[in-house]
Formats: C-alpha cells, structure tokens, sequence
C-alpha cells in the first residue's frame, strides 16, 4: 500500500534479458507470461532504490504517459519517474 492507502500500479522488477530494472502492472508481475512496460518478459522482483542508475528509461516514458508518476518497492523505496526521465534524457 501507499502512504495514501493505495494499492501500488506497478511495481520494479527485473527482466529475462539484461540487468535493467524495468516497471511491470502490480497486480500480477511474476505470473507466467507476465511483461514489463517496454515489452520484455518479467522475470523477478527489483528494488526501487536502483532504479535511479539502472531503471530503464522507456518503462518510465510509459508509466508516466499512464499518469503514475512514482514507483515504491516493498522496502518503501520510491522513485520521481518524471525526475529520473529529466536526468537520463537521452542527448539530442
């Protein structure tokens, strides 16, 4: 739950392919077949403390044009999705 008493959107977690920590629907995010934002299988659960360096920047795009502008983690972790996209902006 949130400090406002809401269940969590989504929640970190790792994918089957690299070492991001990608951001997959709450409700069941280690079901079979289960798939993070940017479309990479779920594999396990992340802690949101790391999601500032190793987060990955398209599951951040998505959330927050779901309008879910922060992630917790079990350890009440929390992550600005709209700061972290400022910081890692890719250069144009």
């Amino acid at each position: 739950m949130h400090s406002d008493g809401a269940p969590p959107l989504l929640t970190p977690v790792t994918s089957t392919q690299g070492t991001a920590i990608h951001l997959a629907g709450a409700r069941s995010p280690h079901s079979p077949g289960a798939t993070t934002l940017c479309h990479e299988m779920a594999a396990g659960p992340a802690s949101a403390q790391h999601f500032h360096r190793l987060g990955c920047f398209r599951c951040a795009q998505e959330a927050v044009a779901l309008g879910v502008l922060s992630v917790h983690d079990l350890h009440n972790a929390t992550v600005n999705l709209p700061r972290f996209l400022a910081a890692h902006r890719p250069a144009v």
